[in-house]
């Protein structure tokens, strides 16, 4: 069960993957949008969902179950979802060059 909804999971990942990466590029300015980029990418994708993920998964697997586990993975997108909401700012329709000049 949890290969298949494990398998479901990265299906809708790997499609939603290009339009958030292309989002948080529109957050920051021209000249350091390659270190914000590659920060969002290094430390929030690889090391954390790469390395640390990896090692933490099992254990809370062990520990706690699949169900509990997945609630928990749930959860934390639930609340990525709510801050993003409420403090990111709306760049739809909205050019570089205006979010640049007016400031996010």
């Amino acid at each position: 069960m949890m290969m298949g909804w494990g398998c479901l999971f990265l299906f809708a990942a790997s499609g939603s993957a290009p339009s958030y990466k292309m989002w948080y590029a529109e957050q920051y300015p021209t000249p350091i949008r390659a270190i914000g980029v590659s920060s969002c990418e290094g430390i929030g994708g690889r090391l954390f969902g790469g390395v640390v993920w990896t090692a933490v998964f099992p254990v809370l697997v062990d520990a706690f179950g699949v169900g509990a586990t997945m609630t928990l993975i749930a959860a934390a997108g639930l609340v990525t979802l709510v801050v993003v909401l409420v403090f990111a700012p709306e760049t739809a329709g909205r050019s570089l060059e205006e979010l640049e000049g007016h400031g996010l």
